[in-house]
């Protein structure tokens, strides 16, 4: 199975960058948007399209768009601190660069644009309500009188904050105070996907705030489409996935789920994922595991910390009754997760330890280590090229007993085991999960050599540990046969 190499060249609609040309482009335009891709993962080859059309929509925005690939600039990359890709970041200057958090699709990231290239927070009057409202799919508006300075400044503040998630506007307009009838000082969320707008006292406690927007512009039940699904999974809170192969299916159990949604709409989001998504997006139905469901209509729990599954007895009937008392079972802790692993080795046969589902705590997460981790596919072509220099490292950090007792180089096959790292976005794909910091891993994504692979571990390691080298020719020495 081999994949098509992107191969790009600048236009005046995008620009493609590298290590040299980054800084210039960012000190001569007002605003950068730039798209950080990787040309082995599949995703990336359909974001380009998809970066590259809204490019020239925004032409006139103001935006300069541009492209620039990790895998020829690796070292420079890492400097972001960019653990998935494609990763978008807007740069108003180097040190002034934040991290697109929203879709991967063409309106989203022109809504986006709209937010950016828009005052923080603009000033709405009966005559420009309409205009702002319908300039965004949803709008965050605080009603205040002249005297409200202390929550007037707040909101200014709070509103800067969120900038890059909504568009803010506040008004002290007395007509379009009468018109709304709403209470000052309030908040005020209008989501053109609801009938009904969500109102809540205005106050200078942002975490309040925060969670008030967050909760009020978020559907009772989502959509997990391949270009949503990251959105929600940021949420931090468990998914409940309803598989539908129909729209009748979609119809019938979204009205079923609804009521379990609105009671534990801070605990689980609920939303569907639709068979011909995965047919159509198999990368991403095996990214997510979602290619092992069997039965339709079924229902699984994801949860995110850990990444780890929780899917209904396909032996019952998709109920009411038996998904509430399933939902609910899960919220007290006692439903027991589904972890698919291969077979644990009886013994390890290469100095590369071969990590399965069920051993992955024991070897990936050993506080007092180092652990190089690669993901890979017994088909993957890049893995198979990689494979010898790989057990060549591993040979290296198993040489000497200091060596083998701080570092440990692993492989995991990432379509035949579960893992709670969900940051996998292609193969080969590899991780440093640094002793005492396994919440820190650090992904590296520069040349599969033995040179550049021992350096990275000793730069990002907690033991640093290095080999010793030749100085004769600077490579690493190598243990005698």
């Amino acid at each position: 199975m081999t994949r098509a190499i992107l191969e790009l060249t600048s236009t005046d609609d995008v620009l493609v960058l590298n290590s040299q040309t980054f800084l210039d482009a960012v000190n001569t335009n007002r605003m950068l948007l730039v798209s950080f891709f990787h040309k082995l993962i599949p995703n990336c080859a359909r974001f380009v399209h998809v970066f590259e059309r809204t490019a020239q929509t925004a032409r006139g925005s103001g935006v300069q768009f541009a492209q620039i690939d990790i895998t020829e600039n690796a070292t420079f990359c890492q400097n972001f601190g960019l653990a998935s890709f494609p990763a978008v970041m807007m740069f108003q200057v180097v040190d002034n660069a934040r991290k697109y958090g929203g879709v991967m699709e063409e309106n989203q990231l022109m809504l986006y644009l709209t937010r950016q290239t828009s005052p923080p927070v603009s000033i709405i009057t009966a005559d420009t309500m309409q205009d702002f409202k319908a300039s965004n799919e949803v709008v965050v508006v605080a009603y205040l009188t002249g005297a409200d300075e202390r929550l007037h400044d707040a909101f200014i503040s709070f509103a800067t904050e969120m900038r890059d998630d909504f568009l803010f506007g506040v008004t002290c307009d007395e007509i379009l105070h009468q018109k709304e009838q709403i209470k000052r000082p309030s908040i005020v969320v209008y989501n053109s996907f609801e009938d009904e707008n969500k109102v809540h006292e205005l106050s200078d406690d942002r975490d309040l705030m925060r969670a008030f927007v967050k909760a009020a512009t978020r559907p009772l039940i989502v959509e997990f489409r391949p270009e949503l699904h990251d959105s929600y999974f940021k949420a931090r809170l468990p998914l409940g996935y309803i598989f539908i192969d129909s729209s009748k299916d979609r119809e019938r159990l979204s009205k079923m789920v609804r009521p379990l949604a609105k009671k534990y709409n801070d605990e689980i989001l609920f939303g569907t994922v639709d068979k011909k998504d995965m047919e159509r997006f198999p990368t991403w139905a095996d990214y997510l595991w979602f290619s092992d469901v069997k039965h339709w209509p079924s229902f699984t729990i994801r949860e995110p910390i850990k990444n780890l599954r929780f899917p209904f007895d396909e032996q019952k009937e998709l109920s009411y009754q038996e998904l509430s008392e399933f939902v609910e079972t899960f919220r007290k802790g006692h439903l027991k997760p589904e972890v698919k692993s291969q077979p644990v080795p009886d013994v390890q046969k290469s100095p590369v330890l071969d990590v399965v589902g069920l051993t992955y705590d024991e070897i990936v997460l050993e506080d007092e280590k180092d652990v190089l981790l690669e993901f890979c596919t017994d088909w993957c072509p890049h893995c198979i090229a990689s494979r010898s220099t790989y057990e060549l490292l591993a040979t290296v950090y198993t040489s000497t007993e200091t060596l083998k007792n701080q570092v440990t180089i692993a492989t995991i096959d990432l379509e035949k085991n579960d893992f709670p790292d969900r940051d996998v976005r292609g193969v080969p794909w590899f991780k440093l999960y640094p002793a005492h910091k396994k919440d820190a891993a650090v992904l590296y994504y520069g040349p599969t050599t033995l040179d550049d692979m021992a350096k990275f571990i000793r730069d990002h390691g907690t033991h640093k540990a290095y080999p010793k080298r030749d100085s004769a020719n600077a490579k690493i020495e190598l243990p005698a046969e």
